[in-house]
């Protein structure tokens, strides 16, 4: 009630007050000027003045009786006047703060403004919830999430409790431990944790890496845990729950009662269960088994392949594919195009080891770099790119042999593109215990576990309407990042800007590429741009 006061109400209130001063409101009259206080500015504010005038009072008829008393009192011997004033000043306060309306003032006054405060620090203080997944890939997907429209652009952070409703398309959700399920709509699902959802309608199917063993599915009727596996789920608009093993295998509960664990039952691949009734008198359900279908799942959504025109495979040598190498010093001049490796002493070669081809780049020497580039400048190529959006690929071993960079900027492996404006690099590490990590401009992502003297697949992806690429590794999403100006890095690099590039820097560990590509989504869909009063992380 913050409109203003009738002059009745008013007049109500200095009553109310008055009555207070005196002590004589009884509990009825107390709790009215309290609510008024509370629901009116104007009824607060004229209790304010009154008490302000109340004190003024207090404090002038603690002068008078200060002042006839030095005049009609001696002070006594020994004893200081100021000592006395103070005294006396503090003995009225003590008369002033003894009546019962003061109190009651500072706790209608002030305690709100201190509850005010905790709730301010309260909200201030609170940690900032956690992702607990993300989706990592969409197709043709339309839905809700926590009963807002929402497209599922990937690389959404998803948060535990939040409820996804799709109503048509594919959803990839990537949780924080390491699985992977694909969502089919229509179907409803509820985040529960890292390693953990709820499926009340619809069809899923999982990828749980051993990392992430445990994985679990509740359902209407039972709870589908992994047992390091890949599985399906499909609950229908009854609540029937099915689950298919395609590869590993699976636990299946289906509990009885709330104090009873229930029916369980241990499937592995090629086997399927369904949940139904156990009769016409239905007193609990059971497990009925059945062969897997894994062809009633998608199980994957595939991603549009780019068009490659640009790359090196296996133990070929690059420049026999279009590329120029550099090596060099720091500072010094660049090789000519078609210049011998011999001449040039770089340590590089074919190799192939354990079934996968690659080439080699040797342990460099300080300060020393080996690096291969597409040198071209076609600018209709960089301006399709841009419009219709690319793919840059590169499969990547690292030696755990020798020491580690003593700086980042030493990073072992370096690729990346070149457009008008950005440059998307990776830098490629490798941390104290030989697992590998990249590093953006703008993040770091890894280390990625049991990657120590493995190939590691990267992939980025620019997307056109977003502005940003995305990194994959392993086929995992990892995150987003938008580019380094180019200027900047044209700068640190003297100037030159190639379209494309691949090598190590002054690092003295072999460093392998299987494969480097890149391309152009030519083929494609169309992708609208992410509106921007859409917000998919939960604040």
């Amino acid at each position: 009630m913050n409109s203003q006061l009738t002059s009745e109400q008013i007049a109500r209130i200095r009553e109310l007050i008055q009555a207070v001063y005196h002590e004589q409101a009884n509990p009825e009259e107390m709790t009215e000027l309290r609510q008024w206080i509370e629901s009116s500015r104007e009824a607060a504010w004229l209790y304010a003045q009154y008490m302000h005038l109340f004190a003024g009072l207090h404090w002038d008829k603690m002068h008078q009786s200060a002042g006839t008393s030095s005049h009609d009192s001696r002070t006594p011997a020994g004893k200081s006047p100021v000592l006395g004033f103070l005294g006396q000043a503090f003995q009225q306060g003590a008369n002033f703060f003894s009546h019962g309306y003061v109190l009651w003032l500072l706790a209608a006054m002030i305690l709100p403004g201190i509850l005010f405060l905790l709730v301010i620090l309260n909200v201030v203080q609170q940690t900032p919830p956690t992702p607990v997944a993300v989706v990592s890939r969409s197709r043709d997907c339309a839905g809700r999430l926590d009963d807002r429209p929402t497209t599922f652009y990937p690389g959404s952070n998803l948060f535990s409790e939040q409820t996804l409703v799709i109503d048509e398309g594919l959803v990839e959700i990537q949780f924080a431990d390491g699985a992977r399920t694909v969502l089919e709509g229509p179907a409803t699902f509820v985040i529960r944790g890292r390693n953990a959802g709820s499926l009340t309608r619809g069809r899923l199917a999982a990828v749980v890496p051993p990392e992430a063993r445990g994985f679990a599915v509740e359902t209407p009727s039972a709870r589908v845990v992994d047992l390091g596996t890949e599985f399906g789920v499909w609950v229908d608009d009854r609540g029937r729950v099915e689950a298919h093993v395609f590869g590993g295998q699976i636990g299946v509960t289906v509990p009885t009662s709330t104090d009873s664990p229930g029916l369980a039952a241990l499937l592995i691949k090629g086997e399927a269960v369904r949940i139904a009734a156990a009769d016409t008198v239905g007193k609990s359900p059971t497990i009925v088994r059945m062969p897997a279908a894994a062809k009633r799942f998608t199980r994957s959504i595939d991603l549009p392949e780019p068009t490659i025109l640009f790359a090196h495979h296996g133990s070929a040598d690059p420049t026999t594919e279009g590329w120029i190498l550099h090596y060099r010093q720091y500072g010094e001049g660049t090789p000519e195009k078609g210049k011998r490796l011999a001449a040039t002493r770089a340590p590089v070669g074919p190799i192939e080891e354990g079934g996968v081809a690659a080439w080699s780049f040797g342990p460099l020497n300080p300060e020393r770099r080996a690096f291969y580039i597409i040198d071209d400048d076609p600018k209709q190529l960089r301006a399709e790119a841009q419009e219709k959006g690319w793919v840059l690929r590169a499969r990547v071993w690292i030696g755990d042999k020798g020491p580690h960079p003593g700086r980042e900027s030493n990073a072992p492996c370096h690729f990346g593109y070149r457009d008008e404006e950005h440059s998307w690099g990776l830098w490629i590490l490798s941390d104290p215990e030989g697992n590998q990590y990249a590093r953006t401009t703008e993040s770091v992502f890894g280390p990625f576990p049991g990657s120590r003297n493995q190939y590691v697949d990267y992939e980025l992806r620019y997307h056109p309407a977003r502005k940003n690429a995305e990194l994959f590794v392993n086929g995992r999403l990892m995150g987003t990042f938008k580019g380094a100006p180019k200027r900047k890095i044209d700068e640190e690099e003297e100037g030159h800007s190639p379209l494309l590039r691949f090598g190590t820097y002054f690092v003295p560990t072999e460093v392998r590429i299987a494969k480097f590509e890149w391309g152009i989504l030519r083929d494609a869909p169309d992708v609208a741009a992410k509106p921007n009063n859409v917000d998919q992380d939960k604040k």
